[in-house]
């Protein structure tokens, strides 16, 4: 693990790992390696810094998907998380993707 990056295990029977830190870009394809699609929830404020994350995962061989979600407080409604789920849905998510927030 990187440097700068935290790494934060969600146990339960189905274990994963939870990855924060900042200014990941360059290494984000290595730290979803494994994932054919990675959904990037993102507030509308930071969807050029999200696109750049979308076109750096397209280019490592990923399928992308743009999430816009409400900024800050907004954000943590069941509808919003509900609507994430959805559209996780549709795209055809499984447990072996990865969401990645920005």
């Amino acid at each position: 693990m990187s440097a700068g990056i935290t790494r934060i295990d969600v146990g339960g029977p189905a274990p994963y790992p939870v990855l924060v830190g900042h200014d990941l870009l360059g290494e984000l394809p290595r730290l979803v390696a494994g994932a054919v699609r990675v959904a990037v929830l993102h507030p509308a404020i930071l969807a050029g810094p999200a696109d750049a994350v979308r076109v750096e995962l397209a280019k490592a061989g990923h399928e992308p998907v743009l999430l816009e979600v409400p900024d800050g407080e907004a954000a943590k409604r069941i509808e919003v998380a509900g609507s994430c789920w959805d559209a996780l849905g549709d795209a055809g998510f499984t447990r072996s993707d990865a969401v990645v927030g920005v």
